[in-house]
């Protein structure tokens, strides 16, 4: 977020290396984004803004939001980039950056963002806790870059797609705790339907699922994922990372994620997802 407070002159952002691809572009973009019209989206390359981003002088306060990203095709491919301000004299800004864009975040990695809602509180504590106690070792040391991605899922021999009916194990994080890897409840879960690119599993704690749902409830849910919720975040965020090749996203109700939302809220926590599962058992030696 680059928020200006009086008239100034100059936003300079500057990305260096890792971008990959062709970065000219047929045709300029115009840097001066005080041009856009409300709900505009405009990308600009680094050939766009070779002098930075242009912002005229109005007689009104005004924010902007600026967004870095690597457009990079090939996936894993890390970028660094860096974001400043040439302040026109006489102009006043200012800048705020998202905390893990901050040179300071890597000593404020564990605390926690400020939450509207119980959801976005259970976000912070998860994302939190991913950033600061999840990583890989090997015998030559730490992991740097990731190392999750389909091509190495690929590896994996693909698991066999469970009957509705059937049970396995599942381990409960508690999202609301410190370290979710030690924190978590032990249940069963029951296969209750399964679909193209879905399987949803009811814990069994809470019941069968059919004392909970209709079978065209659970049906319907898993039909609607195949229909709208994987085709839409495959295509902002490409296909998922299939660890077990079985071409399915496991989805598991339980009263767990219920017992996350304090009684009388207006908002409720409706679930979340926890990249520890994406992780071994056991923490490779070395």
């Amino acid at each position: 977020m680059i928020k200006r407070i009086v008239p100034a002159g100059l936003i300079l952002a500057v990305a260096c290396g890792g971008g990959g691809g062709d970065a000219t572009g047929p045709t300029p973009v115009s840097p001066d984004i005080s041009t856009m019209n409300v709900g505009e989206v405009r990308v600009l390359s680094p050939a766009d803004i070779t002098n930075g981003i242009d912002l005229p002088d109005v007689p009104e306060a005004r924010d902007y939001v600026i967004i870095v990203g690597n457009t990079s095709p090939q996936h894993d491919v890390v970028a660094t980039y860096v974001v400043k301000a040439d302040l026109s004299a006489g102009g006043s800004f200012g800048i705020s950056a998202a905390p893990e864009l901050s040179a300071q975040s890597s000593a404020l990695i564990t605390q926690v963002p400020l939450a509207l809602t119980p959801q976005e509180a259970i976000e912070n504590r998860v994302r939190g806790f991913e950033r600061s106690g999840l990583s890989l070792r090997t015998t030559s040391g730490l992991l740097r870059s990731p190392r999750f991605s389909v091509r190495s899922s690929a590896q994996v021999a693909a698991a066999a797609i469970p009957q509705v009916g059937s049970t396995f194990d599942v381990n409960v994080p508690h999202a609301d705790a410190g370290n979710l890897c030690i924190n978590y409840s032990p249940t069963r879960a029951v296969v209750a339907s399964v679909s193209n690119r879905a399987i949803l599993a009811v814990d069994t704690l809470d019941g069968p699922p059919l004392s909970l749902f209709t079978q065209q409830q659970m049906d319907s849910i898993t039909q609607e994922f195949d229909a709208i919720t994987y085709p839409t975040d495959a295509a902002y965020f490409n296909n998922p990372t299939d660890i077990d090749n079985n071409q399915r996203v496991i989805m598991l109700f339980t009263g767990e994620v219920n017992k996350l939302t304090p009684r009388n809220q207006s908002s409720f926590v409706g679930g979340f997802f926890f990249a520890g599962d994406f992780f071994p058992r056991t923490q490779p030696s070395g």
